[in-house]
């Protein structure tokens, strides 16, 4: 039985000189690309409907950085299974990447509605709203994501950052504060609640939280 690989996403938020950043990053877990681009290809070559094979070649051709040819694969997977939420998601990142921001949200709204109970799907468009500074659409899919995973900490975060943009620093704060409680140990949490503290004329909670991240960092 065929398994499909699965990826991870992950998030730059960094507000430490009044910027945040806001990246798209697919990590497929694909040890040797060229070596599994191949061996998924003779799957595919033995059974063209095979919607797995193609998912999989997808994230194999993100993972060198082609990403024309990994949205053909995972566009292939979704006419083969269109039903398959994660095959939006992933295509959704694909486009994300390219800055074809359109695209990622229409596949992150098509991900959340084969899905509708899965967090990231929404947290994913939140991001792309915010990037493009489309604030309360953010904040409405951030909030989604935390009601369906109250212990989810990218939500926390990207919403306190969106929260920091419309000058809402208490409400920053409280979000940054729970995205600790829940990883204490990712630095991007206190470099941003430093600068909201900044914000709110708080230097000595400021300078701790930088002192955290310092901590962090060195370790």
């Amino acid at each position: 039985m065929e398994t499909r690989e699965t990826l991870k996403t992950g998030r730059i938020h960094w507000i430490g000189t009044l910027l945040a950043l806001f990246i798209c990053l697919l990590v497929p877990l694909a040890a040797c690309a060229e070596s599994t681009i191949e061996d998924y290809t003779k799957i595919i070559e033995t059974n063209p409907n095979d919607a797995v094979a193609y998912y999989n070649r997808g994230l194999a051709y993100y993972n060198q950085n082609e990403y024309d040819e990994a949205i053909a694969d995972f566009t292939k997977a979704i006419e083969l299974e269109p039903l398959d939420a994660t095959y939006y998601n992933s295509r959704g990142h694909a486009y994300c990447v390219q800055q074809k921001f359109d695209e990622a949200i229409m596949d992150y709204t098509r991900a959340s509605d084969v899905d509708p109970n899965f967090a990231e799907y929404y947290n994913n468009r939140g991001n792309v709203y915010y990037y493009q500074q489309k604030y309360d659409e953010a904040v409405a899919d951030y909030t989604r994501a935390i009601e369906l995973d109250p212990d989810y900490p990218f939500a926390y975060n990207d919403r306190g950052i969106v929260y920091y943009y419309q000058q809402k620093y208490d409400e920053a704060i409280e979000d940054y504060t729970r995205a600790i409680e829940l990883d204490s140990n990712d630095a991007d949490y206190y470099g941003n609640r430093a600068v909201a503290y900044e914000a709110m004329g708080d230097d000595i909670a400021a300078e701790a939280d930088r002192q955290k991240v310092e901590e962090l960092c060195s370790n």
